[in-house]
């Protein structure tokens, strides 16, 4: 089940007859898709191969994608991806394929494995996820998760700002103390050692926070010419990456190397295109093309030199001409 407030804009894309699955979106800037899933513990061969086939068309169809609910899959590992039973192998394979991110990375259920989990092809729209061993009124072996997700006027223009925190400049004397008071035995209430080790780590780390400076980056907004092929080829890199990491066979080094080298020939066709249709075009807009000059040259003056094949100038009038000319030459008769 899905619950939208009626101050939100939204739509009901999909309500499964076979399978217990939900597809709402809702009308903001920008549009999120959530698909509430269930999959029974015990379930036949074709709610497996629906559910997995509805899941594949989702993940073509939609960009902010969010997949969540209760997969019944403790077998899989995450940061490898891999899992033991048929419909893990298959969950995990999907998961690669479009280069989606599994986000729950502590147990969901009381016996310690995670049962639930949240999937995205857009992960820097999910944050403060928390996984809640304990909720008020909530009476389940399955803890309650929430998030939040970043809606933004113009997402297309603003720019985004991440911190990290930089642990050369912690307070650890202050550190020390503070973590001398804590209560740690609240830490190890549960039977599962999974769950006492995720207290544990957060009660640490939420300490450590405490006491940390943060540190400001600004990420660059991508190039002019970047594209949706290569934001697909940069996640099949990435997720590769993290399996090397896991498993550094011989077979996954090649592979890598092998998307690593399409992906640079990929940005630099894209480039070459772009600049070309920028000039060819004559449907274009000259301050698309001053635009990217500005964006390459960091300056939005015309250099006191321009040059035109063997033609040089140097005054304005002498530059004014020269674009003329060059413009002249491009433009098609109709």
């Amino acid at each position: 089940m899905i619950c939208v407030s009626t101050q939100l804009s939204s739509r009901l894309i999909l309500s499964h007859s076979f399978i217990d699955l939900i597809v709402v979106e809702t009308m903001t800037s920008p549009s999120f898709v959530f698909c509430c899933v269930y999959v029974p513990p015990k379930c036949s061969d074709a709610y497996v191969h629906t559910t997995l086939q509805t899941l594949e068309a989702l993940a073509q169809e939609h960009q902010n994608l969010i997949i969540l609910g209760d997969f019944n899959s403790p077998d899989i590992c995450w940061s490898s991806l891999n899992g033991s039973t048929p419909f893990s192998v298959a969950l995990c394979d999907l998961v690669f394929k479009y280069n989606l991110e599994q986000l729950i990375d502590a147990p969901t259920h009381t016996q310690g494995n995670i049962l639930d989990i949240l999937v995205t092809n857009t992960e820097n729209l999910v944050q403060n996820i928390v996984v809640k061993e304990e909720f008020p009124h909530l009476c389940s072996d399955h803890f309650f998760i929430t998030f939040h997700t970043i809606v933004a006027s113009n997402p297309s223009k603003q720019r985004k700002t991440r911190y990290f925190l930089n642990y050369n400049k912690t307070d650890f004397d202050s550190l020390n103390e503070y973590l001398l008071d804590v209560d740690f035995d609240t830490c190890f209430t549960s039977p599962s050692i999974d769950i006492v080790w995720h207290n544990l780590k957060c009660t640490i780390l939420s300490a450590a926070a405490l006491f940390t400076p943060k540190t400001k980056v600004n990420s660059h907004l991508h190039p002019k010419w970047f594209n949706s092929e290569i934001r697909h080829s940069l996640h099949i890199i990435h997720s590769l990456r993290r399996k090397v990491r896991s498993n550094s066979s011989p077979y996954l080094i090649g592979k890598l190397r092998e998307k690593e080298a399409s992906l640079s020939a990929m940005m630099l066709e894209a480039k070459t295109q772009f600049e070309k249709d920028l000039i060819t075009d004559p449907t274009r807009h000259h301050r698309k093309l001053f635009g990217y000059l500005h964006h390459l040259t960091k300056s939005s003056q015309i250099p006191q030199q321009v040059y035109l094949n063997d033609l040089r100038a140097n005054t304005p009038a002498e530059r004014a001409n020269l674009f003329n000319e060059y413009f002249h030459s491009v433009y098609l008769p109709k």
